[in-house]
């Protein structure tokens, strides 16, 4: 792995090419470009407020930006492992081509993403200062970055496994899609953590994303540290994702290039 690890560093502006390349594609003849990044969210909130604020709003304090904070980590996630899925099929062509490691296709993805999600943090960061909600700085400043760190690797993790068995199941992106829709509400991104019974909670904290949502509200609205058993459970499971997804695609590599 470590030697993996090394080829990838070696391949950096290989990887800047692909992640700028996947940005600009992205948005390529639209009007609005990078606003999309800021946009989508507020529409997304939007939605949820309306349909979901009478039954879910109650008892919750600035039900809006408690919405943006389960959005935004949502989408880094679904973007990532949806179009992680397609990360190698889709660059079929290169592969046939030229060696190069295959690594860098689904962490591109995921790294395009990553600023997507970084810019549509600018977001709530335009709109905190605008509502009476309590901020942690020192959780800000300390757990933040390791949220964003175990989040990615989580991510990347994800995204290597679905592209590789994408590439021998055809059908598997639409199956990841199918998860991603159970996966979405099995999140606390419209209702908060104390709606799951107690005897529930540490089993449902086993899914990252409700790690991360509920450490990422915990220092942005109730303005205390993040718990350190969520930041624990949190690394667990995004290192465990990243050995699993590492493991296979390292495993079905070999048999890529005549696959696709």
């Amino acid at each position: 792995m470590l030697e993996k690890l090394t080829e990838l560093w070696k391949s950096r502006e290989l990887i800047y090419t692909f992640v700028a390349r996947d940005l600009k594609a992205r948005y390529r003849g639209t009007v609005l470009g990078f606003l999309w990044s800021f946009l989508d969210p507020l529409i997304n909130m939007a939605v949820l407020w309306v349909i979901f604020g009478y039954l879910f709003a109650r008892g919750i304090e600035n039900f809006p930006i408690f919405l943006l904070i389960g959005i935004l980590p949502w989408n880094f996630f679904a973007s990532s492992v949806s179009q992680g899925s397609q990360a190698i099929v889709g660059n079929a062509g290169l592969i046939k081509k030229i060696y190069l490691p295959r690594e860098i296709f689904p962490l591109a993805t995921v790294l395009a993403n990553l600023i997507h999600f970084l810019l549509a943090l600018v977001v709530l960061g335009c709109v905190l200062p605008f509502v009476s909600v309590k901020i942690s700085l020192m959780g800000l400043l300390l757990f933040a970055p390791l949220i964003f760190i175990l989040t990615t690797l989580f991510n990347y993790g994800a995204a290597l496994f679905t592209s590789a068995l994408s590439v021998y199941f055809r059908d598997f992106p639409f199956i990841v899609e199918s998860l991603l829709r159970v996966w979405y509400f099995a999140t606390p991104i419209f209702y908060s953590l104390k709606m799951i019974p107690e005897r529930f909670r540490s089993f449902y904290l086993l899914n990252p994303l409700a790690s991360a949502v509920t450490a990422y509200r915990q220092f942005l609205m109730e303005g205390r540290i993040p718990e350190l058993s969520l930041l624990g459970l949190l690394a667990v499971t995004s290192l465990f994702t990243l050995a699993v997804g590492w493991f296979v695609f390292e495993k079905l590599q070999k048999g890529f290039a005549e696959e696709i």
